[in-house]
C-alpha cells in the first residue's frame, strides 16, 4: 500500500478522492492494529522460550535480542488465554518486573502499546499508573490483569 500511495500525486486528487484515500488508509491501519499479535514472528531463541515447559523460564541474552518483545507477547498471550503452547484459564493475574519505573516506561510500556490491540483492553481503566505517572498495570477486557513492579522498590511493596 505504501508503494501505491507513494506514486500518487496528492495535489491532483479532488477533495472527495482525498477523503476516500484517507478513509482507506484509516481502515488499513485499524485492520493492522487489530491483528498485530498475528504478525509476531519469534526467532529460534524466542520460540524456545515460548515453548518451554519449565515452571520458571528466563530469557538471558545480550542487547537487541528481543527479550522485552518476547516477555510482553508472552504476558499478553497468557492474559488473553491464547498462548499457542500453554493453556491457561482466564481471567488470570500476572506480575512483571523491570529494573526501574522509568525503564519500564521506556521498554515495557512501549512494547505493550506496540503489540496489544486496544480491543483487548479494559474499557474503564486499561492502564494503571502510580502517583508519579509510571505504568504499574494493564487491565484486560476479559478481566485478566498484569501488574508491574520495579526491582528498585521496597520489598514489602513488591510482595503479593
Amino acid at each position: 500500500m505504501l508503494d501505491l500511495a507513494a506514486n500518487i500525486d496528492l495535489g491532483s486528487l479532488s477533495h472527495s478522492e482525498l477523503a476516500d484515500l484517507a478513509r482507506l488508509l484509516s481502515e488499513q491501519e485499524s485492520a493492522l492494529n487489530d491483528n498485530r499479535l498475528e504478525l509476531y514472528q519469534p526467532h529460534a531463541g524466542q520460540l524456545a522460550f515460548h515453548k518451554s515447559r519449565a515452571i520458571i523460564r528466563m530469557l538471558i541474552t545480550g542487547n537487541r535480542y528481543g527479550k522485552t518483545t518476547a516477555s510482553v507477547i508472552e504476558a499478553i498471550w497468557l492474559a488473553l488465554g491464547t498462548h499457542p503452547y500453554h493453556k491457561i484459564t482466564v481471567p488470570n493475574r500476572g506480575k512483571m518486573y523491570g529494573e526501574s519505573f522509568p525503564t519500564i516506561d521506556e521498554t515495557l510500556r512501549l512494547k505493550f502499546e506496540e503489540w496489544l490491540p486496544r480491543k483487548f483492553l479494559s474499557n474503564k481503566k486499561p492502564f494503571v499508573h502510580n502517583q508519579m505517572g509510571h505504568l504499574i498495570g494493564v487491565n484486560f477486557q476479559n478481566g485478566s490483569m498484569i501488574r508491574i513492579g520495579s526491582y528498585d522498590q521496597e520489598e514489602s511493596k513488591a510482595e503479593g
